[in-house]
């Protein structure tokens, strides 16, 4: 007998439908599963096996079972497929009518006939909503993850006795309540390991570049003599990150359950990411990749932070993989196994020392480095990724009156945290009905629409092309800062003082 179910397979955070075909017939016994299937989903056979024995199912081991998984042509990987395969087998076996076509199974199955949790649920949800499915089968657990998706019913299975009853209309399972984000991001706190922007002393000049950094999803490196705060500045930035909208929910959500990040007992995460990866990180732990095209820190810190300290001690091509993604605001993998485009719209707040020793920019300790240590030690960043950067910091090493002033007046980060989500708020409506979520996103058209400057402006930045030699991608970042800036004024159109001060933050050579 031939039946047909229906899965996803997930390539990155997309999912494209599978059939599921199970043809059971008389002949010499034997189980095989066809379809560019991995070894997990190979091994899906001895988990069917034991899981509908233990499920008070007989198993039609004395007759031929064929799964092919269509299409053939896209690789089918992990363990999501056992459910749609053990279905097909039930089907055949026990003769189920049930609407079929328009259902997704999904889901890990366990020995005894359990289902366990499973990685990728969310994104697989959404992609079957997308498609026009009604019904969405995936683990109890998992269900109210699968429930984050409007326009599909999430039906929450325990066990396959449990799943054959509901298919043969013996016992219906009661479909899972819409999981609401607004409820689940009720009362949460931000739960960083990172101190307040008030325990800072001094540095309100870099302060304020992480203000404009955090309202507009810009760019920044600091740079400065050891011990000046900059990692400490970085951290605390993740304090002033505004909150996330629900699509940005839904987006940095998928990725982590996807990654396998996501732990049973969180069914979303309701804070920007920020990722700080050490210095000796591989070039596949950052843009992604391995044997099973994962997705590596750029696209785990999406909508969030991506903190690199020690930037140049880095390998150049590891930096230098984050040009494209820095542009384009997604990563595409291609491999031997296949091509992957994860998503990687981060802001990248990155920390240096101005050379070997540190001390070149500080006037009160003398640099031991040579004029050619200083060289190679710079020229390990390279012009076109220096060029993606919108806000550069100089942190000088903080007096003996800032370090033993009383904080008490310093601005907390709640405080700013107000101002940068007024901004983004701002932001929101400006680029509603689009894909766009913050002013650093902005293309040459919205800043052609919305960075009109008037004729000082114009006057003032074309005088600072020509002084900063400023390149094409720099003037656009400088416009993009300037309405941010004018964002966190109320002001409608960006004015002579809010370019000025977008200038600042450039190198005094481009």
């Amino acid at each position: 007998m031939l039946s047909t179910t229906y899965t996803i397979a997930l390539n990155g955070v997309e999912g494209s439908v599978i059939e599921t075909q199970t043809d059971i017939s008389a002949g010499f016994p034997s189980f095989t599963v066809i379809g560019l299937a991995d070894t997990a989903v190979q091994e899906a056979r001895e988990r069917l096996k034991s899981g509908i024995k233990n499920s008070n199912v007989s198993f039609p081991s004395t007759k031929r079972i064929l799964i092919n998984l269509a299409p053939a042509d896209v690789r089918k990987e992990g363990p999501g497929y056992d459910l749609s395969m053990a279905v097909g087998v039930l089907t055949s076996e026990l003769k189920i009518n049930y609407d079929f076509a328009s259902a997704i199974f999904f889901g890990e199955l366990n020995l005894n006939g359990t289902l366990r949790h499973t990685s990728g649920v969310l994104a697989v949800a959404v992609s079957a909503a997308a498609r026009g499915f009604k019904e969405l089968f995936v683990p109890a657990i998992n269900a109210r993850e699968a429930a984050l998706v409007k326009g599909i019913t999430i039906i929450p299975v325990a066990s396959l006795v449990e799943l054959i009853a509901h298919l043969k209309k013996e016992k219906n399972i009661s479909p899972s309540t819409p999981t609401k984000i607004a409820v689940l991001c009720a009362n949460k706190r931000h739960d960083k390991e990172s101190g307040d922007m008030s325990i800072v002393q001094g540095q309100s000049f870099a302060k304020r570049a992480l203000e404009i950094a955090a309202s507009g999803g810009h760019n920044v490196l600091l740079s400065g003599p050891p011990g000046s705060g900059k990692t400490m500045l970085a951290k605390a930035m993740a304090t002033i990150l505004p909150v996330p909208q629900e699509n940005e929910i839904i987006e940095i959500t998928k990725i982590y359950s996807v990654a396998g990040l996501l732990p049973p007992e969180k069914i979303i995460i309701h804070e920007r990411p920020f990722r700080a990866p050490h210095h000796s990180a591989s070039l596949v732990s950052l843009v992604g990749g391995g044997s099973r095209l994962r997705p590596g820190e750029i696209s785990l810190a999406h909508r969030g932070v991506l903190f690199l300290d020690e930037f140049p001690e880095f390998s150049r091509a590891t930096l230098e993989s984050l040009r494209q993604p820095l542009e384009d605001g997604y990563i595409t993998i291609s491999r031997a196994s296949g091509t992957v485009r994860f998503p990687a719209r981060f802001t990248l707040v990155a920390s240096q020392n101005p050379c070997p020793c540190g001390f070149w920019s500080d006037p009160e300790k003398p640099c031991t480095c040579t004029p050619i240590q200083i060289h190679n030690y710079q020229r390990k960043i390279s012009g076109p990724l220096l060029d993606r950067i919108d806000l550069y910091v100089e942190v000088p090493r903080a007096n003996a009156q800032e370090l033993l002033a009383n904080n008490t007046q310093t601005e907390t980060s709640e405080k700013i945290r107000t101002r940068v989500e007024n901004a983004r708020t701002q932001q929101t409506k400006r680029f509603a009905g689009t894909t766009l979520a913050c002013n650093a996103d902005m293309g040459a058209e919205e800043i052609k629409k919305w960075c009109v400057l008037d004729e000082h402006c114009t006057t003032l930045l074309t005088r600072a092309i020509f002084t900063l030699r400023l390149s094409a991608r720099a003037v656009s970042r400088v416009l993009k800062t300037a309405r941010t800036i004018a964002d966190l004024e109320n002001a409608r159109n960006i004015q002579m003082h809010h370019l000025a001060e977008s200038l600042q933050y450039r190198p005094q050579k481009e």
